[in-house]
């Protein structure tokens, strides 16, 4: 058992947040995971919320950010996460756009630059794709 702790930012039970399905099905339990992978988790969680507006952020370094080869990486986040490293990297900067949207003033433009996102258009259309509401829905709904 692992008795890391972390900032509050990268708890590990967050990663059930950007996982598919419920919570439940997809949930991390921090406890029950071994110190390698509570640590590569935590790596990697850093290295996405430091490169998350990074439009050309690309799996290879993300795999290197936590010292694995792309295949390695690819089954490991398969096993803890149940998604591949890109799913994963997509429902995070969904999560951030959530959180710019129901937390700020800034406009949908500038919360999918910040986010990762070089055409609005098409940030929008994964949003509503993921959400299932458009962002200004979502806005709407998150000040109610």
């Amino acid at each position: 058992m692992n008795t890391h702790t972390i900032p509050s930012h990268y708890l590990l039970a967050d990663i059930a947040k950007y996982s598919a399905g419920s919570p439940a099905d997809h949930c991390v339990d921090p406890e029950n995971l071994s110190a390698a992978n509570y640590n590569m988790l935590a790596t990697l969680l850093r290295f996405i919320e430091n490169r998350i507006d990074d439009e050309n952020l690309k799996i290879e370094e993300m795999a290197d950010a936590v010292g694995m080869g792309r295949t390695a990486f690819y089954g490991r986040m398969r096993m803890l996460v149940d998604m591949a490293p890109s799913e994963f990297l997509r429902k995070m900067r969904m999560r951030r756009a959530c959180e710019l949207i129901s937390g700020s003033t800034l406009n949908f433009t500038q919360i999918a630059f910040h986010v990762g996102f070089s055409d609005p258009k098409y940030f929008t259309k994964c949003f509503k794709k993921d959400l299932g509401l458009t962002p200004s829905e979502y806005r709407r709904t998150a000040r109610i």
